[in-house]
């Protein structure tokens, strides 16, 4: 039995800081703004990809803009790809932040690129928080994704396959809403904090009905 991790969905589907707001923050007003989320670990999280894709992605999205939040040890080969891609002026590196649901509120798709993880917390909240995702095809955020219902999911390490999810996305307005009630519906059903409580509770009773009855049977074997 797997019990998925519990987000609060409030945090996320209410930000302190409205959108409007935010992309003035943040100098994205009139751009359609991609989010990636995550420690910037370079044998886990794969921004080469990410960053390969923009690249294409800005080309037939003139006003796509990137934002980067996380920091880690792969920081500097991150801007060093941005540099040689000679996409400074649409990508801007973060760091650690507190505010992600804000952020989330101000973008218009997560991007979530990686080689593998356990769970994909990142993907569940930007659900919660009415984003569509595009995400490689990795165990734990395959399962996040509904297996595809979700989220757009693309081929691990191909760069080619998530700029097209990413323009999809963009260009298909149809889409995306789909996207963002399918993954609202999942993260509310899946990902809440109260349903991961109940799941454990379940689990426990269940255990307890097991034990109880296993300890009655050998009682009952007994003949002394």
């Amino acid at each position: 039995m797997v019990i998925p991790n519990g987000i609060d969905l409030d945090r996320y589907s209410k930000p302190k800081v409205d959108r409007r707001l935010m992309r003035q923050q943040l100098r994205v007003e009139g751009a359609f703004v991609l989010l990636s989320v995550g420690r910037l670990h370079p044998y886990q999280k794969d921004y080469e990809t990410l960053l390969r894709a923009f690249e294409i992605v800005r080309k037939s999205l003139q006003h796509a803009k990137l934002l980067i939040a996380g920091e880690g040890d792969g920081l500097p080969e991150i801007r060093c790809a941005v540099q040689q891609l000679h996409l400074e002026s649409d990508v801007q590196l973060l760091g650690h932040r507190e505010d992600v649901p804000e952020l989330m509120a101000a973008a218009d798709a997560l991007v979530f690129s990686t080689r593998f993880e356990g769970f994909g917390r990142v993907a569940a909240e930007a659900m919660a928080a009415g984003l569509p995702v595009v995400a490689s095809n990795v165990n734990g955020v395959r399962y996040v994704c509904d297996y595809g219902r979700a989220g757009l999911l693309c081929e691990p390490r191909d760069h080619e396959d998530m700029a097209r999810s990413i323009i999809a996305v963009a260009r298909r307005p149809a889409l995306r809403q789909q996207l963002v009630d399918r993954g609202r519906e999942r993260a509310c059903n899946e990902f809440s904090e109260e349903n991961m409580v109940r799941r454990h509770e379940d689990l426990y009773l269940s255990l307890m009905t097991r034990s109880s009855y296993k300890r009655g049977s050998e009682r009952i074997d007994d003949p002394h």
